[in-house]
């Protein structure tokens, strides 16, 4: 195998770097659009809707953090999550 790359000229060389390279992204590449195109994805229709397509999980998301820090020891206010060192 080393004598056969050796025997390759430069240009024949970087083609072959290329292509390895290439074939596995080409690959990734092809993955994506095939599991978009199965999942019925498509983010044009989200842009024809506006913003309602994401409002109700963030009412969702903003009731649960309500209802979070309303339970957190019956105090309103968010701690930090950090603990703070003492000089």
């Amino acid at each position: 195998m080393r004598r056969l790359i050796n025997r390759l000229k430069i240009q024949h060389k970087l083609a072959l770097l290329c292509s390895a390279f290439l074939l596995p992204i080409g690959f990734l590449i092809f993955l994506l659009v095939a599991h978009t195109e199965k999942a019925g994805i498509i983010p044009g229709d989200r842009g024809k809707a506006g913003g309602s397509w994401c409002r109700p999980p963030l009412q969702t998301a903003k009731a649960e953090w309500q209802a979070y820090i309303t339970s957190s020891s019956g105090r309103s206010r968010v701690r930090s999550v950090h603990p703070r060192t003492r000089n």
